[in-house]
């Protein structure tokens, strides 16, 4: 999750604006929500299983 927490960042970083912190899901698979300078939604996630 440490790498989903450092992604999540550094693209706010670069300008994305956070919409979901990183969580992680039941099945293992941890996914953040950002929206990007443009708008354009992006989904930040660890494959599944990983």
């Amino acid at each position: 999750m440490k790498f989903a927490y450092t992604l999540a960042f550094a693209s706010h970083a670069l300008g994305a604006e956070p919409l979901k912190p990183p969580a992680t899901l039941p099945w293992g698979q941890t996914l953040a929500w950002v929206r990007g300078r443009d708008g354009t939604l992006v989904e930040l996630c660890t494959p599944v299983g990983g």
